[in-house]
């Protein structure tokens, strides 16, 4: 119990007894501090260099993924087949060494021509194939057009021949040919008798027709004619 000394003693408690507690409370021991350690109050930053040094050592073994960051362990039994079958496939996948200071082979003057003659022959034989490959295309496209020709000549051959009629409208005389034997569909007429030409109407004219009047439709030959045939109505009216 502690007790302020300048605090007055409660109501019916001797002062004597006060006074008592009072030296009790002086002579106490202060109670202990608990120790703490740099662990227990930090415990975060504990962590962090945890992490620090866990990253470190996986730069240095290579074991961390494209991001830079530290690979996290995978639930497999999150995860579908395929995905399984992949990430076994990329754990188990060794790593190839690349080849590491191989020296160029020095070539020689003979070792050049010798090269530069079995390119040339290659050159040749491609172009001996290319033209092989020509050659085979143009004879099978001709054989093929042979053959086509061929056929149609015997199928015409074969095809008997029928009586056909045949017109004839050339620039010189029109013509329909029967076949021998075959009676003439059309009866034979004489030639119609060509119309005599239309004169003009006006009296006193004796012009082809040209044209004809809109409002009597008499037959004119010229402009002149026209007029004369108005007047002519109008002095009629």
């Amino acid at each position: 119990m502690v007790v302020d000394e300048e605090d007055e003693p409660t109501e019916g408690v001797p002062i004597e007894q006060y006074r008592a507690w009072l030296d009790e409370d002086s002579n106490l021991d202060p109670s202990p501090l608990p120790d703490l350690d740099s662990e227990s109050c930090f415990p975060a930053r504990e962590e962090e260099e945890e992490e620090e040094e866990r990253w470190l050592d996986a730069l240095e073994k290579g074991e961390l993924d494209d991001n830079g960051e530290l690979k996290k362990e995978v639930d497999e039994s999150l995860l579908t087949a395929r995905q399984k079958a992949l990430l076994h496939k990329q754990q188990s996948q060794p790593l190839l060494e690349l080849p590491m200071g191989y020296k160029t082979k020095e070539m020689t003057e003979e070792m050049l021509v010798k090269r530069e003659e079995r390119a040339r022959k290659r050159r040749l034989q491609a172009a001996k194939k290319a033209e092989e490959n020509k050659n085979q295309t143009i004879e099978r496209l001709t054989k093929t057009n042979k053959a086509k020709v061929k056929t149609l000549r015997e199928r015409r051959a074969k095809q008997a021949p029928c009586p056909v009629v045949h017109y004839c409208n050339a620039a010189d005389r029109i013509t329909v040919s029967f076949p021998a034997g075959m009676a003439l569909p059309l009866l034979p007429a004489p030639a119609p008798a060509v119309p005599p030409p239309a004169l003009c109407g006006v009296s006193g004219c004796s012009n082809h027709k040209r044209y004809s009047c809109s409002r009597t439709g008499l037959p004119l030959c010229s402009l002149a004619c026209y007029k004369k045939n108005l007047r002519l109505q109008e002095a009629a009216a």
